[in-house]
C-alpha cells in the first residue's frame, strides 16, 4: 500500500502542475484521485444501499475535480492535505446531487425545454417528451448513461441548456465555439436516443 506521505507529496506536485498550466496533470489527477475518491464516498454514504444509482459518486467526483481544475488556486496547502480537500468537496457536490435528485421526486419536470433540437434527425419530438414525475423519469433516463451525458442531462432538467455550461461540465470548455457546439449537440443527441429507446416518450 502506498504511504500516505508519498501520495500526498505526488498530489502536490501535480497541484503545481496544474497551476503551471500542465496540459496533462487533470488527466494524472483525475486517474489518481477518483478511485480514493469513490471509496471514501461510498463508505460516507454506506447508508444509501444499492438503492442509489452507482453513478451518482463518479457524477460527485467529477463536479468536484471540474471545480478544482478550473481554479486549482482555491486549493491552500497549508490549511489541509490536497485529498482532503478534494474529499470534502466531492462529499458537499455528492449531497447536493442528492438534494437535487429528491427534489426531482416531489416535482414534475418538464422536457419540452431542455434543449432538444427539433433537426437532430431523432424521433422523438419535443411535444413527445411529456411532463413525468421526476423520481421516477431522472431514474429511468438515466440508467445506462456515461459520466458525460449524465452530466449534460442534469444541467438540462435543471433548466440550463447553454452550450458553455456543458462543455465546462464535460471539460471541453477549451475548444472552439464551434468545436463545443458540435460536441454538445452530439451529446444531447444521444441522450435523446436514450430516452427513445427507454420507451419514456408516448411516441
Amino acid at each position: 500500500m502506498r504511504d500516505y506521505s508519498d501520495q500526498n507529496t505526488e498530489l502536490l506536485r501535480l497541484h503545481e502542475r496544474l497551476l503551471a498550466n500542465d496540459p496533462v496533470a487533470s488527466l494524472d489527477t483525475f486517474q489518481i484521485v477518483t478511485p480514493i475518491l469513490e471509496r471514501y464516498l461510498r463508505y460516507q454514504f454506506v447508508s444509501m444501499g444499492p438503492s442509489v444509482d452507482p453513478d451518482i459518486y463518479l457524477s460527485a467526483i467529477h463536479d468536484a475535480l471540474t471545480d478544482y481544475f478550473k481554479k486549482p488556486q482555491k486549493y491552500d496547502p497549508n490549511r489541509s492535505g490536497l485529498l482532503t480537500y478534494l474529499k470534502l468537496a466531492a462529499k458537499r457536490d455528492l449531497q447536493n446531487l442528492l438534494r437535487k435528485e429528491s427534489r426531482h421526486a416531489k416535482n414534475r419536470i418538464s422536457f419540452e425545454d431542455v434543449g432538444f433540437s427539433r433537426s437532430s434527425g431523432n424521433n422523438v419530438s419535443e411535444e413527445a417528451i411529456n411532463k413525468i414525475e421526476g423520481e421516477r423519469l431522472a431514474t429511468e433516463a438515466m440508467q445506462g448513461m456515461t459520466n458525460t451525458e449524465r452530466a449534460v442531462f442534469c444541467l438540462m432538467i435543471d433548466g440550463d441548456s447553454s452550450t458553455e455550461s456543458a462543455a465546462d461540465a464535460v471539460g471541453i470548455g477549451h475548444l472552439s465555439q464551434r468545436e463545443k457546439a458540435r460536441e454538445i449537440k452530439k451529446i444531447k443527441d444521444r441522450i435523446k436516443k436514450r430516452i427513445q429507446r427507454r420507451g419514456i416518450t408516448n411516441e
